[in-house]
């Protein structure tokens, strides 16, 4: 009765310990992918006059692709690997762009981190005024 309450990701655990061997994770099963799907493909509909007709045409059509992309996994999509606006610093460690709404003071090893490795990009720099 209570279960409105929860977000489905919490309650997707307390399913985990019984459900995962007989099923599988349920994520390939539960209502909030496949709603999640739906919303998605109705963000594609293309004429708002007969919704239903092009909702199922937009799943054929995504269904169609994926098909030809499982069989024939050369004519993928190549996305990038690092996110738009990120720097590729080596060792498997990415620097993301900044995507805060407030700036806060980064200290510590971490700062430090930050300073060497911008240092010799911008040996110039008054940072005196700047905050991370």
């Amino acid at each position: 009765e209570r279960l409105h309450f929860l977000r489905p990701c919490i309650h997707g655990v307390l399913h985990f310990r019984l459900e995962i061997p007989r099923l599988c994770p349920s994520s390939l099963y539960s209502a909030n992918t496949i709603e999640r799907t739906v919303g998605n493909l109705g963000e594609e509909v293309k004429q708002p006059s007969n919704p239903f007709a092009n909702l199922a045409q937009q799943a054929l059509e995504r269904a169609q692709i994926n098909s030809i992309i499982a069989m024939i996994p050369v004519l993928s999509v190549d996305r990038p690997v690092i996110p738009r606006g990120a720097l590729d610093i080596g060792d498997g460690y990415v620097l993301l762009r900044a995507r805060e709404r407030y700036p806060h003071i980064i200290d510590g090893i971490q700062g430090q981190c930050i300073v060497d490795y911008l240092n010799p990009l911008f040996p110039e720099m008054d940072t005196r005024l700047v905050k991370l």
